[in-house]
């Protein structure tokens, strides 16, 4: 009975409580420079704890797809890719077509990539990165990765037979841990380790695996979360990694080791996987279905897709109206506060942050309300 609830169950609150801390933590990543920030690496462990959530919310849709008698699979995987893309295009391409129009810095020189949901392959070129082309869009590799991932996973998901299914994901787990194992032994560009789109296989993967567990085997699941003793472990081991991938290995962190994100990933497997079946209690379920949390949850797609973009814009264009026009509606005086307090003019760092932050939740709402919910709507009316 447990099993067919979970089954059934089309929304996780916690989930979106694991949204927010993801995207808070790839902001703080962006934005905050103190040193225990720049040596944690918090954007990563954003973006594998969104890999691993991704992995999860997708393949259950896709099982349950699989499991639906009476629906071909052509209707299941257009059905798919039809609610695939009216909740991640309308508001990425709307945001690269703004940046063209205002002339982003380095947008010009990447406008293929970006519109072709390459940027990764772009990124892990030698001197990309370096150069500080993608300073303002850097954050969206991800997304490419995303979208190439799940341009073949659904096919062999569906044709891959169902008893075979698992050993897949696991197949999936090995190919992320032995791509990066590979680059790092052919000394292959820094970045490609931690942004081509094989390398995140694992990720993926292990969100895949739980999805697969919780549908078809949750007593080994609910066994496997109680043991915190495996956790644990995984924390400690990742630990280390991170310290000793700072100290001793030149130019490989922030995940680049072999090793790092298999080792988070393992962590957000206990982390999501908890969250999946309710089991968080005390401060922890308070925090997570917190109703202001559960909201920057679901905005967070767009909070990801737009916040490196705020910085800009008020950097180059708030400030380049001052200057040229002289602010002759609100009055130079009025204009001159302004552009002090300003991230690009304010010298305090947590000011500037908490500035960010606002404009950010701001900007994802008006996004949220006039683009992405209506759209999300749509999807439940569609006919496929």
């Amino acid at each position: 009975m447990l099993q067919d609830l979970n089954q059934r169950k089309t929304h996780f609150n916690q989930l979106d409580g694991l949204r927010c801390i993801a995207v808070v933590a790839v902001l703080i990543s962006h934005w905050v420079k103190y040193w225990a920030v720049v040596v944690i690496p918090l954007g990563s462990m954003g973006v594998n704890l969104f890999f691993v959530l991704s992995g999860f919310l997708i393949t259950r849709i896709l099982l349950l797809s699989k499991d639906e008698e009476n629906v071909s699979t052509f209707k299941s995987i257009k059905k798919f890719y039809i609610r695939r893309t009216l909740r991640i295009f309308p508001i990425y391409f709307l945001t690269i077509f703004l940046i063209i129009l205002l002339n982003i810095k380095g947008v010009r020189e990447n406008m293929f990539w970006l519109l072709t949901y390459t940027q990764n392959i772009k990124f892990a070129m030698p001197g990309v990165w370096e150069s500080g082309q993608m300073r303002y869009f850097v954050h969206l590799w991800s997304l490419s990765v995303e979208e190439q991932f799940y341009v073949f996973f659904p096919l062999l998901i569906f044709l891959i037979p169902k008893p075979k299914i698992k050993l897949f994901f696991y197949i999936v787990i090995s190919t992320g841990v032995l791509s990066r194992l590979l680059l790092y032994i052919i000394s292959a560009p820094k970045n490609s380790l931690y942004v081509f789109t094989p390398c995140c296989f694992d990720s993926f993967g292990i969100g895949s695996l739980l999805a697969y567990l919780l549908m078809y085997e949750l007593e080994t699941l609910t066994r496997i979360l109680n043991k915190n003793y495996f956790f644990l472990i995984a924390v400690i081991i990742f630990t280390i990694d991170i310290i000793y991938s700072r100290l001793y290995i030149e130019g490989y962190g922030e995940c680049r080791t072999v090793l790092e994100r298999f080792l988070f990933s393992v962590c957000c497997f206990w982390i999501v996987g908890k969250a999946a079946i309710n089991s968080y209690t005390g401060f922890m379920r308070h925090f997570l279905e917190n109703k202001f949390v559960i909201y920057i949850g679901k905005i967070s797609y767009g909070m990801y897709v737009y916040h490196l973009f705020i910085y800009p814009f008020f950097e180059h264009y708030i400030w380049t109206i001052y200057t040229k026009y002289s602010a002759p509606i609100l009055g130079s005086y009025i204009w001159r506060v302004i552009l002090k307090y300003s991230p690009p003019n304010y010298g305090n760092m947590m000011y500037q942050t908490c500035f960010l932050f606002i404009v950010t939740i701001f900007i994802a709402s008006v996004s949220w309300y006039l683009i992405e919910r209506p759209l999300n709507r749509l999807k439940e009316k569609i006919k496929y």
